[in-house]
Parts: structure tokens; sequence; C-alpha cells
């Protein structure tokens, strides 16, 4: 019978590890003089490092514009924490052998504009490990992955005692009343793994920044009406906040960087 609970919590252990999607967030410090030669480099070396081999389950960067300190972020999805430093040498191993393929001279010049793509992105940038919430949020049919987005993320950090409460009163208080607003496209909420920062966050995908506006706009008018159910506890137990605006750079889609639009 012992043997039979440890494998039937074996099991459990393994099936809610498979249902989460873990997130590896990069922060980069990418001057703004520098941006355009950055993106144009980044391009080139993701699509080389691409590969049937590979462990990720997509990649995607945004563009920092109100709140924090850095200048880019770059997401990639995978299945396992593990498969995370496993796929960078992957990405490794398929960006040499793309250099193998190049004759003497292409292979000295490609080398050289990876390494100042290296520079750059390595330069001040920092990384941590999130996990999304499978259950949560919400994507819109018509959601466009290939075109521009006002992308914000909330950051709260809750404890770990309150965090099942904090959960469920945000899905109520929060991500219920922006699908029924309407202007939002996409929500995921996602929690810490590894790394430094807050305990869980939002990201709000929004088609541009008039609806943006509209939708704080239909916000500050429903603060005001007073209907603001169990929001008193959920500010009570938030912990520290902020939130910060992006905007999508663009994303991989079959072997190919695209630029949003």
């Amino acid at each position: 019978m012992k043997k039979i609970k440890i494998l039937i919590l074996l099991l459990f252990i393994a099936n809610l590890s498979f249902a989460q999607n873990y997130l590896s967030l990069t922060y980069l410090k990418v001057p703004r003089e520098k941006m355009s030669e950055f993106l144009g480099l980044h391009k080139e070396m993701v699509e080389a490092q691409e590969g049937e081999n590979r462990l990720l389950n997509g990649h995607w960067v945004f563009a920092h514009r109100f709140a924090a300190n850095y200048s880019l972020l770059v997401v990639q999805s995978f299945n396992d924490p593990s498969d995370i430093d496993k796929d960078q040498a992957l990405s490794r191993q398929n960006s040499n052998k793309y250099a193998s393929t190049l004759s003497e001279e292409e292979n000295k010049a490609f080398k050289e504009r990876r390494s100042s793509w290296l520079s750059m992105y390595l330069e001040g940038h920092y990384d941590e490990v999130r996990y999304r919430h499978e259950s949560a949020g919400f994507r819109n049919e018509n959601f466009d992955n290939t075109s521009s987005k006002v992308v914000v993320i909330s950051w709260y950090n809750p404890s770990y005692a309150n965090m099942k409460e904090f959960r469920e009163i945000y899905e109520k208080q929060k991500i219920s009343v922006e699908k029924e607003l309407g202007n939002s496209e996409k929500i995921i909420t996602t929690s810490h793994f590894s790394g430094r920062s807050p305990t869980f966050s939002s990201v709000m995908w929004y088609p541009s920044w008039e609806v943006f506006a509209k939708n704080e706009a239909a916000l500050d008018e429903i603060q005001a009406s007073g209907d603001n159910s169990n929001g008193g506890r959920m500010w009570e137990i938030t912990g520290d906040h902020w939130d910060e605006i992006l905007v999508t750079v663009g994303h991989m889609n079959e072997g190919k960087f695209i630029i949003a639009k």
C-alpha cells in the first residue's frame, strides 16, 4: 500500500509539472542608439540557432516603454525548467553548425556579428524563470500575434500563505472585469520560480494605445462608482506592486523572426 501511495504521488507531481508552462525571461539593457543594429543582429542570430532539436515552445521580444530599468525583454517558453540550460547548448550547437556551412570569409564575418550581438545581449542583463498559470486568464479568438501590441505587466508580491486567496480575488476583481470590458485581447498570470522578481504577475495585451487609454478610463469609472467587491482585501495582501508598459517587437514563427507591424 505504501508503494502504491508513493507511485500515485509521483504521478501527481509529474502531471503537475507537465501542466506548467515555464517562461524564461531575460531583461536586456541595449542602448537606445544601438537598438536598430541589435534587432537586426538578433533576427539573424536566432534564425541561425533554429533546428528541430530545440526544446523551446516560443520566443518573443518586447520593448520597454514606461517604468523599470531595461530596454528589451526576451521571453522563451518551455515545458520543463531543466530544458532551459539544455536548449542554450543546442542553440550554440546549431549556430556553429550554420557557421560551418559558410565560406571562410562569410564564417569570419558571421562570427564577428555574433560576437557584437552577444556583447550587447549580455551587458547588464539579468534573468528569471516564472511559470504560467494555465487555467487563468483568456485569449480572444481574433488575437493576432503578428501585429504590434501594448503590453502591461503588473507585478504583485503577496506572501505564499496568501497566494491562493490573492489569485482567487484577482481572477474575480481584475481578470473578469477586463474580459467583460472587451478591450484586452489576452491575459496570462505567472508565479515566481527562480530569480529576484515578485511572487505574482499578470500580463495584458491591448491592440493599441488608444484602446489601452479607453480601458484605463473605463476602470476609473468602475472604481469611482464604488463597485469594487473584494478590492480592499486584495490590496491588503498584495505586498509591493508596480506596473510596466511594453510594446511587442517580434516573435519566432516557423524558424523566422517576425517583426510586429
